[in-house]
């Protein structure tokens, strides 16, 4: 996926350099917005190494975050599917989200989603735009379930294998964790043996 630079204004009007991904310069833009961020230029890494401009040193670099995680991808396409399911139209299921987002960040995706749902946009491009958070499956999954027209039902299917997904992923991690924590305290035993308990032995 193309990178490209950007200068920004932040919330308090300072002046911000960084790199986004996306799929081009009006979804950078979007992710930035996203963010709560002002764009004042965005061009290809590409093309800006050719012509080999740098970013002041005084402005501060970031990366732009995700704005959903795996765990709170989940449970947002949970909550999306069930009102789509329940039969309310897609523009005020999103409404719905946005407004009970607690993250300043997700309200403003779901609003840009919204946003570009109410402006005709099939969803599944509306979801492109911001491609860090909805991948290419998820992308492709939706679209399919609009071409359908069973978008309720395709996003149900959707939620269950992100969930397990996310089970899966537990169960990996606390499979790893387990032999680690065990390991740990087989070492505090062995040393605790070693300075304890054999130098009594030996004086005896």
């Amino acid at each position: 996926m193309p990178a490209y630079r950007f200068e920004a204004l932040d919330p308090a009007g300072k002046t911000v350099n960084g790199l986004v991904e996306a799929d081009n310069p009006k979804a950078a833009r979007a992710q930035l917005r996203i963010q709560q961020l002002v764009p004042l230029k965005v061009e290809n890494v590409a093309a800006g190494a050719a012509g080999g401009g740098e970013g002041s040193g005084l402005n501060k670099q970031i990366f732009v975050r995700r704005v959903f995680n795996s765990s709170a991808l989940a449970i947002w396409t949970r909550q999306l599917s069930g009102l789509v399911v329940a039969g309310l139209p897609l523009e005020r299921a999103l409404t719905a989200l946005a407004d009970e987002a607690e993250d300043p960040r997700q309200r403003e995706l779901v609003s840009h989603l919204r946003a570009e749902v109410n402006a005709g946009s099939p969803f599944a491009r509306a979801l492109a735009g911001s491609p860090r958070e909805f991948d290419d499956v998820y992308r492709g999954v939706v679209a399919a379930g609009e071409q359908s027209g069973q978008l309720g039902g395709v996003l149900d299917k959707l939620a269950n294998d992100l969930e397990e997904q996310q089970a899966l992923k537990s169960k990996l991690i606390g499979a790893t964790l387990y032999p680690a924590i065990v390991s740990v305290f087989a070492i505090v035993i062995v040393i605790a043996l070693l300075v304890f308990v054999v130098p009594q032995v030996a004086q005896v």
